[in-house]
């Protein structure tokens, strides 16, 4: 297994004000060529969150058979909606009354860039992210796992991620869904254990059925 820092994340070089959608499909590119050097099994792409989204948009061009998703985002614009949410910057709003997604929008395009949570993100990357939505993904034949917290787990998958399998269907994929129990804060400080979710994960490369 190989976990990658992207271009401007965590411990890797650049800034994230840098970082663009292209140099990360760039970064899966470089990783799963490294892999295939050294193992000649199968490649499997996990995601968190808006890696999610990034693991099916690259999941054709690699080649992956199997795509795993921890409580992925599907639609581009609605994770950079959630994050501009997270920014501390005014927009001049009336008293009390709460910033809009749309006037921080504004303030992104005149400046070009914007500052959330301490970090930069610019226009290029929100546009190329906005642009991404798992409706309209292309996969290879494989499996996609998702796992995704709801409260009390439902019964059956929601209707939007049945419409997804149905769509992926059409080019052999075969989405399985997996309802978790619980509400992790996902943008919270410090670190965060999820047995439940790891054991549901590595039941997948036991054998055992999640």
């Amino acid at each position: 297994m190989l976990q990658i820092d992207l271009f401007g994340c965590g411990d890797s070089c650049g800034e994230f004000s840098a970082g663009r959608w292209q140099i990360w499909h760039d970064d899966l590119d470089l990783a799963a060529a490294w892999l295939a050097d050294r193992d000649s099994g199968p490649l499997t792409l996990w995601g968190l969150r808006l890696g999610g989204l990034l693991a099916l948009d690259a999941a054709a061009r690699l080649q992956a058979r199997r795509v795993l998703l921890w409580q992925p985002f599907m639609s581009g614009r609605a994770c950079i909606n959630q994050f501009l949410r997270l920014s501390e910057q005014l927009v001049d709003p009336a008293p009390g009354a709460p910033r809009s997604t749309a006037a921080l929008r504004a303030l992104l395009a005149v400046h070009g860039a914007i500052e959330v949570g301490g970090f930069e993100v610019a226009v290029p990357l929100v546009k190329a992210i906005d642009a991404c939505d798992a409706a309209h993904v292309t996969l290879p034949p494989c499996a996609v796992h998702w796992f995704a917290y709801g409260g009390a787990a439902p019964a059956k998958p929601a209707a939007s991620a049945l419409r997804l399998g149905e769509r992926w269907g059409a080019t052999g994929a075969a989405l399985h869904f997996h309802p978790l129990e619980g509400a992790p804060q996902w943008s919270g400080a410090g670190e965060l254990d999820l047995p439940n979710l790891r054991a549901a994960t590595c039941s997948l490369f036991s054998g055992d059925p999640p």
